[in-house]
């Protein structure tokens, strides 16, 4: 290619845009993609995704704001997909199977409770 009057500036550089590019797609995998699958397989299966929403929302549209049990790879790949349209954070946590109570209080009364069984 030098005898063609191809400098090897010119030769190299896809190269390094080849190697540049998979750099940063590595750094960005590192950064956001691994700490979640550590800490799912830490936890181990079946696991709970929460979105990180203010307790008036979650409480108001409970089915948004919970996706229990997840029991699948599969099944929390759908989850985060639903999850992350609805607001850009969440968290896993260990599922724990039972009931799990909201209370309405107002005034310092309680005006409903609400049990969800999982």
């Amino acid at each position: 290619m030098r005898a063609a009057g191809i400098s090897m500036r010119r030769l190299s550089m896809p190269y390094l845009m080849v190697g540049v590019g998979f750099s940063v797609l590595l750094f960005l995998l590192n950064e956001f993609w691994v700490p979640g699958a550590d800490e799912t397989a830490r936890l181990g299966y079946p696991i709970t995704l929460r979105a990180a929403m203010t307790p008036e929302c979650s409480y108001a549209v409970p089915d948004l704001a919970i996706v229990a049990p997840i029991t699948s790879s599969s099944q929390l790949e759908r989850a985060y997909r639903r999850v992350f349209a609805q607001n850009p954070s969440a968290w896993v946590e260990a599922h724990v199977p039972g009931e799990r109570y909201n209370f309405l209080i107002v005034d310092g009364r309680v005006e409903s409770v609400v049990v969800m069984r999982s």
